[in-house]
């Protein structure tokens, strides 16, 4: 809603691109929010059913109707190879102010690649050239090349050839449907969103090695625990309006998360949306928190290398130390909605004057990703190569550091300190003892084991579909 300016425009610029094409018979209809009178589900509906271009302008942000539109977007591209996508990204001077400026890229890159559909630009003027480019681009890749090829082709010869191309398709179709049925039968696309931890715990812990970035018909995008379950709530919410749990276009979430899922996110306002639908709570195990220390830091504390376990109270001391001395080491750790930043966090007491989200606040700590390198460590301390520690766990971690660096876990009167590795998923109430699993989300569970660590009975009812629930509880836990 803040983009009315910049919608204006490049919505005029589309309808003016009608005076260019209008002589070879294409006709651009520009459709924007104000047409559909804040009508979510019918715009959602155009978006999948109707539109051959779908453009996307953010302001280094996105709000999360526009994400939902994004992966209704994608879903549709893979199903029936429409929409165009094309996304315009007006990027702040200072990228860390903007993280949003990451998950978008990591949005796109998970639904369709990393390349052409990300756009920069840096005022209306440079949006509107950039916009005229590619519609122009996308209408010649679309149309334009088969266009001079029609003309040449009479109209007589082109109806015999409508015509005999018909009968020949009958008789294609007659003989063929219930192989072609059987074999391309659309496929729900499933979304996998959530923390890298989890998804590395998967791959590292099932004796497929199951990789969920690359999992058969699916799109995975990394985000922060309280992110991904709002994906829940908005596939039960289709459901309630739509009626979309058998709906081949509909999609099939599953959420990662080092968090857990309490009754406090079925709140008064989502409730209604839980009444076909139930939360489904799978437990995969626990991964411990670990440190990983660099060598300059292993040396300042007299870490050796045999020192591969820590006290709690040894690992405040640590993070004390650089907090008192920020201008000589970094902490990194992730998102403040991050299940693995809780976890932390409920090390330290108010007494221990730790912090970890008032410290992202103010810079004095910093966000990491999986893929994290070097020189993007080095560009957040202004290339002075600081020593640093990083707050992960044992399945979540950086991969491209070229310093070496030590992991170290921490223990207190329990053991070692851990968090839980949970994926969340939508059932569909049938009646009032069983809810329905669909067939997606059971070949993922059996996939990761799942049927190894279940009793049998539970498993017997997932595999046909129907797991048991018990009055009128929103969550279900298995495990």
């Amino acid at each position: 809603m803040s983009l009315q300016k910049e919608r204006k425009e490049v919505k005029a610029l589309v309808n003016d691109l009608n005076a260019t094409y209008i002589d070879k018979n294409i006709h651009i209809v520009a459709h924007s929010n104000e047409h559909f009178k804040d009508d979510q589900s019918e715009y959602n509906a155009f978006i999948s059913k109707e539109a051959d271009i779908v453009l996307f302008i953010l302001d280094g942000t996105i709000g999360p109707e526009t994400e939902k539109e994004f992966l209704n977007a994608v879903q549709s591209l893979r199903s029936r190879e429409l929409p165009q996508i094309q996304v315009f990204v007006r990027e702040p001077e200072d990228k860390n102010s903007s993280p949003d400026i990451g998950r978008i890229q990591g949005l796109m890159a998970a639904g369709l690649g990393v390349g052409k559909y990300y756009v920069k630009y840096n005022d209306i003027t440079d949006l509107k050239d950039k916009v005229n480019t590619r519609i122009r681009t996308i209408i010649t890749e679309v149309v334009g090349g088969s266009y001079q090829e029609k003309q040449l082709i009479s109209t007589k010869k082109l109806r015999f050839l409508k015509t005999g191309f018909s009968v020949f398709c009958i008789m294609c179709a007659m003989l063929l449907f219930f192989l072609i049925f059987n074999i391309f039968a659309p496929k729900k696309l499933m979304i996998f969103a959530g923390g890298g931890s989890v998804a590395n715990y998967i791959q590292e812990t099932t004796g497929k090695h199951v990789e969920v970035r690359t999992y058969p018909n699916s799109i995975y995008m990394n985000l922060a625990s309280g992110s991904s379950w709002a994906l829940l709530s908005e596939e039960a919410n289709r459901y309630m309006d739509d009626n979309e749990a058998g709906n081949e276009h509909a999609f099939v979430s599953i959420c990662l998360s080092a968090d857990k899922i309490d009754s406090t996110f079925i709140n008064e306002k989502t409730r209604h949306i839980f009444t076909k639908a139930r939360i489904v709570e799978y437990h995969l195990g626990n991964d411990p928190l670990a440190l990983y220390v660099n060598e300059e830091l292993c040396k300042r504390w007299g870490l050796s290398e045999s020192d591969t376990i820590i006290t709690k109270e040894q690992a405040i001391l640590y993070l004390k130390d650089i907090l008192s001395h920020p201008s000589d080491a970094r902490i990194f750790t992730t998102s403040k909605t991050s299940g693995t930043l809780r976890i932390f966090q409920s090390l330290f007491s108010d007494r221990d004057s730790i912090d970890l989200e008032n410290m992202l606040d103010k810079q004095k700590s910093f966000l990491f990703y999986k893929n994290s390198s070097s020189d993007y460590i080095n560009c957040l301390d202004d290339q002075n190569r600081l020593p640093y520690i990083i707050l992960g766990s044992k399945s979540y971690y950086v991969t491209k550091l070229e310093k070496p660096v030590q992991r170290i876990y921490v223990r207190d009167d329990q053991g070692l300190v851990v968090k839980p590795m949970y994926i969340y998923f939508v059932a569909y109430k049938q009646n009032e003892h069983y809810c329905e699993i669909r067939k997606p989300i059971i070949q993922f569970l059996k996939d990761i084991d799942a049927d190894k660590y279940m009793s049998e009975s539970t498993w017997r009812d997932i595999e046909q579909g129907m797991l048991k629930t018990t009055g009128g509880n929103k969550i279900i836990e298995i495990r």
